[in-house]
């Protein structure tokens, strides 16, 4: 596994030093960045498909969370949005 990440780490984009970086959408699927916002000295990034998107308009209840733990600077927090999906009677 360690080989893989490594030889794989060659094709990702360097990771950014600051919120300033120009993103490359070129290495993102398609449609997946919905909104690139910048407030002052802050940025946030909102990614998500249609279909992620059109699901969670027909959930009744969203569950949101955040996390401080896992992303590297120049990021301080993941915010993720969640709901379940009723799927023939589960």
């Amino acid at each position: 596994m360690r080989v893989a990440n490594r030889s794989r780490e060659l094709l990702r984009p360097q990771a950014p030093a600051d919120l300033q970086f120009t993103l490359e959408e070129d290495k993102l699927p398609s449609d997946f960045l919905v909104k690139d916002v910048s407030v002052g000295d802050q940025r946030h990034l909102l990614f998500a498909t249609a279909n992620q998107l059109q699901l969670l308009g027909l959930a009744q209840r969203w569950y949101i969370d955040g996390t401080f733990w896992i992303v590297r600077p120049p990021f301080t927090q993941l915010l993720s949005v969640h709901a379940f999906i009723a799927n023939g009677g589960n």
